[in-house]
């Protein structure tokens, strides 16, 4: 079944990459049409004329929309309620699907709201594997899977506008740990998120902030807390986690947060 599709691709000074991460999407094998929304979230560099220059060398329809900076939340939202079409894809101007990219989901997708009409899908994104994939299956995420090891990555949903509102839309005070939070709300609906065992979509560029030496500490710390808070929420507001495991929690996220930031101290070192 053909459908039509608005692709959102927030952008950042994505110079680099965000011509790849485009002609991905026009490269799609799927006949249905795909709406192409680049959202330039106030960069600086010269990334927006790329994506112009792009614009008329394709076979897909591109807009380019642009504001003031506000972060990726606020790109992606922006871009999501400019879209056209029901059906929603996310992915980052440095990161790029493989061509059956959409064609793989939507088959899927399609067999899934036959059953589960309200369902966000996600699959693996390079080769960083869930543990619910464990066993190379694909599988539903629960809250606890959530808590343990956030999913899937934003450049892989495929989703519906509704879903998206009646989940009540990204936080946009948030600047880390957005797509989580909006994951957790969602499963807290009881709403359901459906992985992939199928790497679909990878990483082009690796200059993101977690990479980099300036800010890494404060970048990381805010990751933590945004994990705590996402923790806190599932235990204020269900039985999946008592008081003592939202501690454990606590000490787990920490624990990550000590590891993380001496093994990038030595990449960035060299």
């Amino acid at each position: 079944m053909l459908e039509s599709i608005s692709v959102i691709i927030p952008m950042y000074n994505a110079r680099a990459t965000v011509v790849e991460c485009v002609e991905s999407i026009i490269d799609q094998d799927y006949a249905g049409e795909l709406e192409i929304i680049v959202v330039d979230d106030g960069s600086v560099d010269d990334c927006h004329r790329l994506v112009e220059v792009i614009k008329t060398t394709n076979k897909r329809s591109i807009k380019l929309l642009r504001q003031k900076n506000t972060g990726v939340s606020g790109a992606r939202h922006f871009g999501i309620m400019n879209a056209t079409h029901d059906l929603i894809t996310l992915c980052d101007s440095d990161d790029c699907w493989v061509t059956h990219k959409i064609a793989s989901q939507l088959n899927k997708y399609h067999e899934l709201i036959a059953v589960e009409p309200d369902v966000l899908m996600g699959c693996t994104q390079g080769d960083d594997i869930h543990p619910v994939n464990k066993e190379q299956k694909d599988a539903f995420l629960s809250i606890r899977n959530n808590l343990v090891k956030w999913a899937p990555h934003p450049s892989t949903w495929l989703f519906s506008k509704e879903l998206y509102l009646g989940v009540g839309c990204f936080d946009l005070k948030l600047t880390h740990a957005e797509d989580a939070d909006f994951i957790c709300r969602l499963l807290l609906k009881g709403l359901k998120v459906f992985l992939l065992h199928e790497s679909l979509v990878r990483v082009i560029g690796l200059d993101r902030p977690l990479w980099r030496s300036q800010g890494l500490s404060g970048n990381q710390l805010s990751m933590v807390l945004g994990e705590i808070r996402i923790a806190k929420l599932v235990y204020r507001n269900s039985n999946e986690i008592n008081f003592f495991q939202f501690q454990v929690l606590k000490l787990f996220y920490i624990a990550k947060l000590v590891l993380r930031l001496l093994n990038l101290r030595r990449f960035v070192a060299g």
